[in-house]
C-alpha cells in the first residue's frame, strides 16, 4: 500500500471513538493468521497498512499492532486501542513456550501516541506495557494524559483500591514496593505514650530472610505490627492494576481497613536487591518475559534485567534467586546469597524443571526460526534489538537449567 499518513487503518472494529480522525480516510483491514500468532499477524498488518498512518484496533489484536509497530519503529504516527484485551493474556493461558515467548517484546521501545478507550479494571496495566508512550487513557469518557502522577492515584480509584485522604487515622506510612520485596516505612502511637508516634522501617521479601529487615518488629509490643503481612497483602494488590510495575505508594490505616492516599511509579528507586558487575546483554527492561517461558507467573516480577547506577551497570539477580527459589534448586550468584535445596519444592516442580529442559531445545529449534523471520523485517534497529533479546533470553535459561 502505498504511503499516506491520512489513512486511518481499522482491525476488528468499526468505528473510532476518538475526535481529530474526521479528515483521515478510514480504511478497514482484516488479518487471516490465527488469532494468537503475534509475529505473523504484526507482519500481516504492516503489509496491509502505509508508513506514517494510524491504526484503531480492538481486543487482544491490540498486542499484535503493538507487535507491529516495535519489528517497524515508527510505523503508526498513532495508535488506538478501544476496550484492549491481553495485558494479563498470561494468566490464564496454556498456549506453547513461543506465543509468551512473542507477545510483549520491546513493548517499552514504543514511543508514539497511544490513545486507549476502555472500562476495564485492568485498563491501568497499559501505563505499565507502554510506560514510554505517549499515552493517553480515556476511561468513561474521562481523560488522563499519562504526564500527570496524580492519574494513577485516579487510575487505582477507579479499579476498585480504596483511596482517600483523611486527617484522622491511627498509622500512617509509605513503601517503595515491589512483588519481590515491600521497603515499608511508617509512624504509629507508642504503647506507653499514645501521643508520641514511633518511626519503624522493614523490608518483606518473598525471597527470605536474607533479603528481609526487621520483618517483625514490634509484633509482640504494638498491634499495628501484627498487621504487617496484611498491609503487604494490600500494596501488592495495588501493583498488580499496573501490571506489578513497582511503585511509590503513600498509605493509611484506620484501624480498620487500609487506605491509599498516593501512588505513583518508581522505577528508579534503588530497592534492595543482590546484583554482579556483569550485566547481561541489553534484553528490554522486561526479565519477566524472559523467565516466564518455563513459568509464567514470573511475569508478576515485572523487574529490569540490567540497573544503571552512574556509570555502572549491574545485573539484577533477584528474579533469577526468585526462579531458583520457585523450583527448590540450590543456586547462588554471589557469596552474600545463596538459595537452598529445597526438596519438597524441588518434587513439586519437576514438570516445570521438565519443561524448562523442553524449552533449552526450543532455542536450538527457534534460532533457525527467528533468522527466517527476520528476513520479514526492514529495520535494521528492530533486527538488533530482537537478535539481542533472543540471545539474551537463552543465556538466562541455560543459566537457570544449570542451577548456577
Amino acid at each position: 500500500m502505498s504511503e499516506n499518513n491520512k489513512y486511518l487503518f481499522l482491525i476488528s472494529c468499526d468505528e473510532v471513538p476518538s475526535v481529530g480522525f474526521n479528515e483521515y480516510e478510514k480504511v478497514k483491514i482484516t488479518i487471516e493468521c490465527p488469532e494468537i500468532d503475534f509475529f505473523q499477524r504484526a507482519l500481516e498488518i504492516i503489509d496491509k497498512t502505509a508508513t506514517g498512518s494510524c491504526i484503531a484496533v480492538s481486543g487482544l489484536d491490540s498486542l499484535a499492532v503493538l507487535k507491529a509497530q516495535t519489528l517497524s519503529p515508527g510505523h503508526f504516527e498513532n495508535i488506538i486501542l478501544i476496550e484492549p484485551k491481553g495485558a494479563f493474556w498470561w494468566e490464564d493461558n496454556s498456549n506453547k513456550p513461543k506465543y509468551f515467548f512473542e507477545a510483549f517484546d520491546l513493548f517499552h521501545k514504543i514511543t508514539c501516541k497511544v490513545i486507549i478507550y476502555g472500562t476495564g479494571k485492568d485498563l491501568p496495566a497499559w501505563t505499565a506495557l507502554l510506560k514510554n508512550a505517549d499515552l493517553t487513557i480515556n476511561w468513561n469518557n474521562r481523560e488522563f494524559p499519562n504526564r500527570n502522577e496524580d492519574i494513577f492515584t485516579e487510575l487505582a480509584a477507579l479499579s476498585g483500591i480504596k483511596v482517600k485522604n483523611v486527617d484522622d487515622f491511627l498509622v500512617k506510612g509509605h513503601s517503595y514496593t515491589r512483588y519481590l520485596s515491600c521497603d515499608i516505612g511508617w509512624e504509629e502511637p507508642d504503647v506507653s505514650n499514645p501521643k508520641k508516634k514511633i518511626s519503624s522501617r522493614s523490608i518483606i521479601s518473598s525471597l527470605g530472610w536474607q533479603w528481609e529487615k526487621h520483618w517483625n518488629v514490634y509484633t509482640e509490643e504494638a498491634p499495628f505490627g501484627l498487621m504487617l503481612s496484611v498491609l503487604n497483602e494490600f500494596l501488592i494488590d495495588c501493583i498488580r492494576i499496573f501490571h506489578y510495575r513497582p511503585m511509590y505508594i503513600e498509605w493509611f490505616w484506620d484501624g480498620e481497613d487500609y487506605f491509599v492516599s498516593k501512588i505513583k511509579p518508581a522505577d528508579e528507586y534503588p530497592f534492595s536487591r543482590a546484583v554482579q558487575e556483569n550485566s547481561f546483554p541489553e534484553a528490554g527492561s522486561e526479565a519477566w518475559n524472559i523467565v516466564s517461558l518455563f513459568n509464567k507467573n514470573v511475569m508478576m516480577l515485572n523487574e529490569p534485567l540490567n540497573i544503571s547506577s552512574g556509570n555502572s551497570t549491574h545485573a539484577n539477580l533477584d528474579v533469577l534467586y526468585y526462579c531458583y527459589k520457585d523450583l527448590g534448586i540450590k543456586g547462588n550468584f554471589t557469596d552474600e546469597f545463596e538459595v537452598k535445596f529445597d526438596l519438597l519444592r524441588y518434587l513439586n516442580s519437576l514438570t516445570k524443571i521438565s519443561k524448562m529442559n523442553s524449552i533449552i531445545k526450543f532455542f536450538e529449534w527457534y534460532k533457525v526460526e527467528h533468522h527466517k523471520r527476520m528476513k520479514y523485517i526492514n529495520d535494521e534497529e528492530a533486527k538488533g534489538d530482537f537478535d539481542t533479546l533472543f540471545e539474551a533470553r537463552r543465556k538466562i535459561v541455560q543459566i537457570l537449567a544449570k542451577g548456577k
